[in-house]
């Protein structure tokens, strides 16, 4: 059913979309800086933040030998050697749409041929996915503590 701006708005008015988000009870991050350190010196660090002229979403990896550098929704990425040529690496368009740039449709779909006995190998299991979702999880207990948190 399409509606116009003014029944929209007007559906809106006293529910809880229509109150500022700043005078809410919303604890919700908007943005964070957090810094990962792993064994052997590698250091990381994820960046996210709701305040942007522009929503977007970039990769910038710097190893010793070349440096990797996207933006997904300009479908750039870069491989740039030190010392040597950079190379743009194409985006297969069909798979950058719908919600996180096609990803969400890419994971149903893994999962779907693994409910059907197809063997995936673009699905992660838990065994492999706890690292990352321990992390989250840290960076969050750090972010309510105010403080550093080592991870186990």
């Amino acid at each position: 059913m399409e509606q116009d701006w003014e029944s929209v708005f007007k559906a809106l008015q006293g529910s809880s979309y229509d109150r500022c988000v700043f005078h809410c009870n919303n604890d919700v991050v908007d943005h964070q800086v957090c810094v990962f350190q792993f064994e052997g010196g590698v250091t990381a660090s994820h960046t996210m933040t709701a305040f942007s002229n522009e929503i977007y979403r970039d990769i910038k990896i710097h190893g010793t030998k070349a440096e990797l550098v996207g933006i997904m929704e300009k479908k750039f990425l870069e491989v740039r050697p030190f010392g040597g040529e950079s190379e743009q690496i194409e985006f297969d368009e069909t798979n950058i749409c719908g919600g996180h740039g096609g990803g969400d449709n890419g994971m149903m779909h893994e999962i779907y041929k693994e409910y059907n006995g197809i063997k995936s190998v673009n699905v992660t299991y838990l065994e492999e996915s706890i690292e990352s979702h321990k992390m989250a999880f840290g960076a969050e207990t750090a972010r309510l503590m105010e403080t550093s948190v080592q991870l186990k």
